[in-house]
């Protein structure tokens, strides 16, 4: 029975989400039938390490590395391969006043300084006109943060293969 529905292909969603959710199954049958080949961990590396490494490689990724602001793979996919990640960032806080560079005080920093406006004209200086004005432009700076999150993941996790 496995073996037989490790041969059917998965349908196709409404949304990644639906699709991603419908693979599941169809992986676990792919392993299960001895197709182990259908699951790869993706293995961190240092950026210096792929620096120092062949470049020109081409093949099914078995590494990744986060460096800066981007994720890379090696070897660089030579074919359209599923790959999926999931993880959570997490940015500390600025060390000082004088830090720069820091994502809190770069991709947030209209949230934060509208919210602490908001803050300030609700209970500081009482003036429920700016508060509300206040309390506009922080839910506009959110939505602009989810969709710059949005733009970034809207692809459905597509990676298209390029040389870094």
């Amino acid at each position: 029975m496995i073996r037989e529905q490790a041969k059917v292909k998965v349908a196709a969603g409404n949304t990644y989400f639906e699709n991603e959710k419908r693979t599941y199954g169809y992986l676990m049958a792919q392993v299960l039938a001895g197709r182990s080949e259908a699951i790869k961990e993706l293995h961190p590396m240092q950026p210096d390490e792929i620096e120092q490494s062949t470049l020109t490689a081409t093949g099914q990724p078995s590494h990744f590395v986060w460096y800066g602001d981007a994720l890379y793979l090696y070897p660089t996919p030579g074919d359209a391969y599923q790959v999926r990640m999931a993880g959570l960032f997490s940015a500390a806080a600025p060390a000082s006043d004088t830090e720069t560079g820091n994502p809190w005080m770069t991709k947030a920093e209209r949230l934060i300084r509208s919210r602490a406006k908001w803050e300030l004209a609700l209970h500081v200086v009482k003036d429920q006109g700016l508060a509300t004005t206040m309390a506009e432009a922080t839910r506009e700076a959110f939505d602009q943060l989810v969709s710059a999150t949005n733009q970034l993941t809207s692809n459905g996790g597509r990676v298209r293969p390029m040389a870094f």
